[in-house]
């Protein structure tokens, strides 16, 4: 999962909600049947695999850097950037239904040495489960490599070509035997951490630093790396994320270059044991997720996601999202997760945010997702709505406010049954600004695939501040008029602002 950005808060009491706790999704975690989403206001799960999808979660406007599930538990790293302390880590138990904090052990006599001690880190950035059994495994930077076990609230540490555990509560590191000749903290620091399947029956840890990708055998605390070789006249400057997962062998990781001006994306290819560049199309991957058999998707330059397959992953198909989201546009792509049911298709998730609209943000889903989907059968796009009457007894433009920062507003509405519909715009001496829509056919409220109640075509039913020549309108107030054939009909007002 990517790097999430939440606002910082701490659990409370009350926090157990059964809705959605926001539109604005940062990041997925999933395993077997269980999908978990970050949210700008909390954490929400479900079952992937039930027909209906019913949210739990907890509603607190964390912030988040790394989430994960597996083996029953769910644990999240949290921010504390700003204190310059060791982060606090919150899990939830599925069996116990219940949650928990704790924080990383570390402090700064873990490095004896006060010269080192200064510019010591100890956040943990990353976190993932090994299995749908094993335990959870961080990135803590200068603390090395920590497997914890939340069941049991323990914590060992591994630093890399060290076969011995720790415990982090008492280690010093710069006396390690191992690490010794290491001048300076920055050379072992591990940055990230992912998992990978090797062979049939092995799967590893893989523990980033900027100038090394170890493996880690959690079955006798061994180490290894993956060789430091581009596929060309390049050379590595420094490593800064991995992608892999623990049902593909296939292994990727955006990598700087001596020289380049920015990351790029690099595949590696273990029978030449060497990084080839990927696609020089994508400039910026904000995710990867690993579909059946020899197929990947990627998010590109946060618009868009790609579907490659074949053996090299040379087989492009289009862009995933053409044809299949059908009644918004999403700002920004931040995340996306795909879950394996069987050797050929699994389910499909989609993560998004928006500060320009925020009726197109949410959450998008394939529940049967083929390995050659090609039909373009459409997503299904999941969101918390404000409930409202049929009939057109309550309707409300989403924002109410047009300006620079949001360019457009979305009207809310509910027909009793199905009706074309007119909508129009008028200025303050109720004279026609603007015809949003003429005569368009819409559903009947309690027809909403979404289950809000609404008969909103997000992507029709919208104003931009313009009027019928294209035009900005002046600041002010303006109403607008929503018109069913059926006889139904309901007014209501909108500000532009600067």
């Amino acid at each position: 999962m990517a790097s999430l950005a939440c606002c910082g808060a701490v659990f409370g009491s009350d926090l157990p909600t059964k809705e959605i706790t926001s539109n604005n999704i940062f990041g997925l975690a999933g395993n077997g049947d269980t999908v978990w989403m970050v949210t700008d206001q909390g954490v929400n799960y479900t079952l992937a695999t039930s027909d209906t999808l019913s949210w739990l979660g907890y509603k607190a406007p964390l912030r988040i850097i790394s989430f994960a599930f597996g083996a029953r538990y769910a644990v999240a790293c949290l921010d504390t950037t700003s204190y310059l302390t060791p982060n606090k880590l919150w899990f939830y138990s599925h069996s116990r239904l219940s949650y928990d904090s704790i924080a990383l052990p570390f402090s700064r006599s873990s490095v004896s040495s006060a010269a080192l001690a200064d510019s010591a880190v100890f956040m943990a950035t990353g976190v993932v489960c090994l299995g749908r059994e094993g335990d959870f495994w961080l990135a803590c930077q200068d603390g090395g490599l920590v497997r914890f076990d939340p069941g049991v609230k323990t914590m060992r540490t591994f630093f890399p070509g060290v076969r011995k555990s720790f415990d982090p509560a008492s280690v010093h590191i710069d006396s390690v035997a191992g690490i010794t000749s290491i001048d300076g903290l920055t050379a072992h620091r591990i940055i990230g951490v992912s998992v990978q399947k090797i062979a049939q029956d092995t799967t590893v840890i893989l523990a980033l630093t900027r100038s090394t990708l170890y493996r880690f055998f959690p079955r006798d605390s061994s180490w290894d790396s993956v060789p430091a070789k581009i596929n060309g006249p390049d050379k590595i400057d420094r490593y800064n994320t991995v992608f892999s997962c623990d049902h593909s062998p296939s292994l990727f990781a955006d990598i700087s270059i001596q020289g380049a001006v920015a990351p790029r994306l690099y595949r590696y290819n273990p029978v030449d044991s060497s990084w080839k560049f990927f696609d020089t199309a994508v400039t910026v991957v904000t995710g990867i997720t690993f579909g059946p058999d020899s197929v990947i998707y990627l998010v590109s330059n946060y618009k868009s996601i790609r579907k490659y397959s074949g053996r090299t992953f040379d087989t492009q198909s289009f862009n995933l999202l053409n044809h299949r989201i059908t009644q918004v546009d999403p700002e920004s792509i931040n995340d996306i997760l795909y879950l394996p049911r069987t050797d050929t298709s699994g389910s499909f998730w989609i993560a998004t945010s928006s500060t320009r609209n925020p009726t197109w943000n949410g959450l998008f889903f394939s529940r049967f997702e083929e390995r050659d989907e090609k039909s373009g059968t459409p997503f299904v796009y999941v969101r918390l709505d404000r409930k409202i009457s049929t009939g057109l007894k309550e309707t409300y433009a989403v924002p109410g406010i047009v300006s620079s920062g949001v360019s457009q507003t979305v009207f809310a509405y509910s027909l009793s049954k199905a009706s074309d519909v007119t909508i129009s715009i008028y200025d303050w001496n109720m004279n026609l600004v603007k015809n949003v829509i003429v005569n368009r056919p819409r559903t009947a409220g309690k027809d909403d695939p979404l289950g809000n109640g609404r008969s909103t075509n997000r992507k029709e039913d919208s104003w931009d501040g313009t009027n019928g020549m294209g035009k900005r309108v002046a600041v002010g107030v303006y109403y607008f008029k929503i018109t069913a054939k059926s006889g139904e009909r309901s007014f209501g007002k909108i500000v532009v602002a600067k």
